[in-house]
């Protein structure tokens, strides 16, 4: 089961580059929006799966415990502030599996720390950014099956 492209991007992914936007400093780009609808359809099949199989991953995004709290710990004020209005009380790795928004947010949150400029808006432009900085090079995921969890989306070059 996937969850709407569509909707997934309007009620999901705006509202989080809107909310860092806003009180984080962090801007609205289609580029960060797709990035971001690319990472959620290839790490759980947009919304399959909302933790890793036998893992530690965590949410639509597959966020890693450790990559969240470094992600936390470089953060500024302003984007805590941001996250903070998207969270409840609990513990953030524990909303990170159930509130969308966040974790989008998170993820975006991580992108936003690589220390490379956003990728060109093509297909090979996502992948190259998307392994480098979330899957890693070492990481399991090839261009194929990138490509193919695409389809998932409603990116348009």
């Amino acid at each position: 089961m996937t969850i709407d492209a569509t909707q997934f991007r309007e009620y999901v992914i705006l509202p989080a580059l809107n909310a860092l936007a806003a009180g984080g400093g962090i801007p609205t780009t289609t580029v960060a929006a797709d990035l971001l609808m690319a990472t959620a359809a290839v790490e759980s099949a947009l919304g399959t799966w909302l933790a890793q199989v036998n893992g530690p991953a965590r949410g639509v995004f597959q966020v890693q415990p450790a990559t969240l709290g470094g992600a936390l710990a470089k953060a500024s004020q302003g984007q805590h502030v941001a996250l903070m209005g998207l969270m409840s009380s609990r513990p953030i790795l524990d909303q990170i599996d159930g509130n969308l928004v966040l974790a989008a947010a998170v993820a975006r949150l991580i992108y936003w720390q690589v220390p490379a400029p956003l990728p060109p808006h093509t297909e090979a432009g996502l992948w190259e950014y998307y392994k480098a900085y979330w899957n890693t090079p070492a990481g399991a995921t090839t261009e194929a099956q990138f490509l193919t969890a695409l389809k998932l989306t409603d990116i348009r070059f």
